[in-house]
Formats: structure tokens, sequence, C-alpha cells
């Protein structure tokens, strides 16, 4: 569909001046990570404190520092917590993280003058 096509349109149409720079959040906008983030929370409750989480008490942590989160769940083990995570989270990612769909498409129409991109990036 042309719906990126359009909004870029847009963006620049009614610019007096080019973009110079363009700021994407990452999760949701470019990238679907919800289920691999879950799956690095599951594991790594799972592995430090033997127990399951759900993904429905997973949700409220999503946005939030890692280690204020870890923090709230396991007192004084949130930096252990956080070392399995990130373990898990660098040996699965590439299995599971995928683009949205034509996230190519858009980025691919952003490629124009002098314009730089920047993604948030995780916290914690």
């Amino acid at each position: 569909d042309g719906r990126f096509s359009a909004v870029i349109g847009k963006i620049y149409n009614t610019s007096m001046q080019p973009l110079r720079a363009i700021l994407f959040d990452l999760d949701g906008t470019l990238i679907h990570s919800v289920d691999h983030i879950v799956d690095c929370w599951q594991h790594t409750v799972r592995t430090c404190l033997g127990r399951e989480i759900t993904r429905e008490e997973i949700a409220p942590t999503l946005g939030r520092p890692l280690l204020e989160c870890f923090e709230e769940i396991a007192p004084g083990r949130s930096q252990e917590l956080r070392e399995v995570y990130r373990v898990h989270q660098k040996a699965t990612h590439d299995s599971m993280v995928t683009l949205v769909p034509r996230t190519r498409e858009a980025l691919s129409c952003l490629k124009v003058g002098d314009s730089h991109w920047a993604w948030s990036r995780p916290r914690g």
C-alpha cells in the first residue's frame, strides 16, 4: 500500500526546509520485538528465580528500565537478572525479532539528501 509514501510526501511537502534528522521509536515502529522481550523475561525468571512469569505480568514492564523492573521482582539481584537476560537476548535476537511490514520500503523513501536517522535503544 502507499501509506508510507503518502506520509513521507506530506512531511516533505509541508516543510519549509528539508528534514535534517528523523527519530524513530524502534519497537512496534520499525521492528516487532515484544515476543522476543517476553521470551527473554520468561527465560530470565525461570533461570534465576525458578518460577514462571506470564506475558500479562511482563506487559507493564515494557518500555521501563530493566534494572528497575528486576529490582522490583528480585530485590538485590537486578544485576544478575540483567546479565542472564542480556546473554539470552543476544543469543536469540536474530531468530526472533522481525521487521514491521514495509519497513525497508519506508526507510528507502527517506534516503534523501543529508537526513540522519536515529532510533531509541534499550535502557537499563
